[in-house]
């Protein structure tokens, strides 16, 4: 587990977490967005999606060296791991936590409902509304800014 791991102070890791969800949103806004229009935008083919490996992967190292730099100073969490649990029994602990099994069906309620609505959209402004991809990275692009901003005020009001 990530944060457990990361620090022994909580207050840390509810900070380190607020900026993961943060994170998360420009990720979706980046992820979303900006493929679509730099492949657009590098004349389509083979040209446009070099073009967006390279940016993309330019956002990459940046980020994951943000994220390195700016955990150098969190306190290291010495404890001992705990031990090793057989699948078997994993699974058992699994079925028989009701709560947690209702948020993992949620959470992959909402992931299927993501994937089906992006898909959906870009076959709507594709073939129905006969639109560019230029089109479609714009809306992409503000349904991610709204979604986010979502995101950062649930985080902010339980913080």
């Amino acid at each position: 587990m990530l944060f457990r791991s990361l620090s022994t102070d909580t207050h840390q890791n509810t900070v380190v977490m607020y900026w993961r969800q943060m994170g998360l949103g420009l990720g979706l806004i980046a992820g979303n967005a900006m493929p679509l229009w730099l492949v657009s935008q590098g004349g389509g083919g083979r040209e446009g999606f070099a073009l967006m490996s390279w940016v993309l992967g330019a956002i990459c190292f940046v980020t994951m060296f943000t994220t390195f730099a700016g955990t150098a100073s969190v306190p290291i969490d010495l404890r001992p791991a705990p031990a090793n649990v057989p699948i078997k029994e994993q699974v058992r602990l699994v079925v028989r936590n009701k709560p947690f099994l209702v948020l993992v069906a949620a959470n992959f309620v909402q992931l299927v409902g993501s994937a089906a609505g992006y898909g959906v959209t870009a076959l709507y402004f594709i073939y129905f509304l006969n639109k560019s991809i230029d089109y479609l990275s714009t809306f992409l692009l503000i349904m991610s800014m709204t979604r986010s901003e979502e995101h950062t005020s649930e985080l902010q009001s339980l913080a």
